[in-house]
């Protein structure tokens, strides 16, 4: 007689990221034979909720391509681009192959490489800075695919190919962790979620079922074909609701079948999904769920307004971040031979500030109760205007200019209100239409800039208010 066995479901066990780092002689891996890589792309590719956030998080960061003051398409593809990002997102790092020119003055081309396939050099201490990378094709199977040593970006003087290792701030030594690590074990779940209810589908819904055999066999060889026969004739979704025929002697030696039963089952997996997807969403930093393609009844609302303010605080408090970190290391492997190099990504039509018509208003005047013939004439025949706009500026909200004072009063997107004295007409113009230029390159969620920029309405407040009397504050009523 077989012994009845009971599994433990309980013995899930959270990968130790402290131990990630693998010292294998002379290579330093993301867990051995950079397992970890693996393991964090396995709960991208099992977990729905991970999978979509990841892949919304990529095209918001790339939004409408990579540009700047150099033709950065002749150096890296689109596609090799949104790969980097991809692996930046996801692992926290991106890694590049650097090729130089033919005179070894500048970079000609960035292919990227995926992550998973580069390990360190094992430094002589490992505070160390890299010397070196050993490529591998697969390292799970380094017979098949020897590893290469290939130099860091930097360190031949341009003498050959390099890989240039990019990663966000981190406490770990050498390699960065997911900036989700949190929601690993619950992007896990939602794998194993997915897993049970395949199977319980194929199990006819049921828990588990126990046939009772009342009449036992005569040979171990007997009941094992019994087993089979009724395994095959019982499992599996297209036999769900199957008629078992049973023929027995007399009514003690019936088959008897008992289901194994749950209760509340459903309501357990329905909590278990939801609180597997918030903890995943929550460890994303994701603003509104239907940013990513979840839908959810919390949060803000769906109305295209209220979309676009979610996806403006997303791009301030997560988007704009990671861009500069992929920018960062992009512009530092650029700059090499002294090259003065400024990128950013061109932002969706909904993070851009439209310009909004400038018209005049005219403000009536309220002449003092008692006037003198000379004064009532003064006083009808002046025309006191205001003026505002709202001008299309990465730096500046908006700008009144009043003639019977001469005052121009600025209000920033920092929210900070500055009012000019003295300003005629003519330089309220030249500010409101931009006319300066660029010195600084950067990029917020109102717009980017870059040198050489023209019209800047920022440049022009800097550049031609310069030693004009001002004081903080004032009304643009």
């Amino acid at each position: 007689m077989k012994k009845i066995q009971a599994h433990s479901l309980n013995n899930y066990v959270r990968p130790d990221e402290r131990i990630v780092l693998t010292n294998t002689g002379k290579y330093l891996t993301h867990g051995r034979d950079n397992s970890y890589y693996q393991y964090v792309e396995e709960r991208y590719i099992g977990s729905p909720t991970n999978n979509a956030v990841i892949d919304a998080y990529c095209s918001y960061i790339y939004g409408e391509g990579l540009d700047g003051n150099i033709d950065i398409s002749k150096i890296i593809s689109k596609n090799d681009v949104r790969l980097a990002i991809k692996d930046l997102k996801m692992h926290g790092q991106y890694t590049l192959q650097v090729v130089y020119t033919k005179d070894k003055k500048s970079v000609a081309k960035l292919y990227h490489i995926p992550v998973k396939q580069i390990a360190v050099n094992r430094p002589p201490e490992i505070t160390d800075e890299i010397e070196n990378f050993w490529y591998c094709f697969d390292w799970r199977y380094q017979t098949q695919y020897r590893p290469k040593l290939v130099p860091a970006y930097g360190t031949t003087s341009g003498a050959e190919s390099e890989i240039a290792f990019v990663r966000t701030p981190s406490c770990e030594p050498i390699y960065s962790l997911p900036d989700y690590q949190s929601a690993l074990q619950y992007c896990d779940l939602e794998e194993e979620l997915s897993n049970f209810y395949n199977s319980h589908v194929k199990n006819k819904f049921s828990a588990g079922t126990i046939i009772n055999i009342n009449q036992g066999f005569e040979t171990p060889e007997d009941q094992e074909e019994a087993e089979r026969s009724i395994l095959a004739k019982t499992t599996g979704s297209s036999n769900a609701g199957t008629v078992i025929i049973s023929v027995q002697d007399n009514k003690e030696n019936a088959t008897t079948v008992e289901q194994i039963i749950i209760a509340d089952a459903y309501n357990q997996y329905e909590w278990l999904s939801n609180e597997a997807r918030d903890k995943i969403l929550m460890a994303h930093k994701v603003v509104n769920p239907i940013l990513f393609g979840v839908k959810d009844g919390g949060g803000l609302g769906n109305n295209a307004d209220e979309m676009t303010v979610a996806l403006k605080t997303l791009y301030r408090s997560q988007i704009k971040p990671t861009r500069e970190i992929f920018i960062d290391g992009l512009e530092n492997i650029l700059s090499y031979g002294g090259a003065e190099v400024e990128l950013y990504f061109k932002d969706f039509a909904e993070l851009i500030v439209k310009e909004e018509p400038i018209e005049p208003v005219v403000e009536p005047v309220v002449a003092p109760a008692i006037l003198s013939k000379e004064e009532f004439d003064e006083y009808t025949n002046v025309e006191l205007k205001k003026w505002r706009g709202s001008p299309n500026s990465s730096n500046v909200k908006k700008i009144l200019y009043q003639d019977e004072t001469s005052e121009m009063t600025i209000q920033f997107h920092s929210g900070d209100i500055y009012t000019y004295y003295d300003i005629d007409f003519a330089l309220f113009q030249e500010v409101l239409n931009g006319a300066g230029i660029c010195r600084t390159a950067g990029e917020n969620r109102w717009g980017s800039w870059y040198v050489g920029k023209t019209p800047s309405v920022g440049a022009a407040v800097n550049q031609l208010l310069d030693g004009v009397r001002y004081s903080r504050g004032g009304s643009l009523k």
